[in-house]
């Protein structure tokens, strides 16, 4: 995930310029938000007949029942990995 957009994998092709919506649950909220895709690929298939497709994703609104944006997501993200990170020290 980036300000910009986020990158997803699924089961099945989206194509190119198709708008899409992405909803999931953030931190026990549920997040909806319009996208259009930019790019998708192929990159797992299995002897079973299942595959797994990744696709690029831009962020083209939110939904308004969405209480969370991109931008706070992303700060959010930041933020938790700035408090989880080991600190360092420096000399003696």
């Amino acid at each position: 995930m980036s300000l910009g957009g986020v990158s997803v994998e699924h089961p099945y092709p989206f194509a190119a310029g198709r708008p899409v919506r992405l909803e999931f649950v953030w931190n026990g909220r549920t997040v909806a938000l319009h996208c259009d895709v930019v790019r998708c690929r192929l990159v797992r298939s299995s002897v079973n007949g299942s595959v797994t497709y990744s696709s690029g994703l831009r962020f083209s609104q939110s939904v308004a029942e969405s209480a969370l944006t991109p931008r706070e997501m992303v700060l959010q993200l930041v933020t938790r990995s700035l408090r989880e990170r080991p600190t360092a020290s420096y000399g003696s």
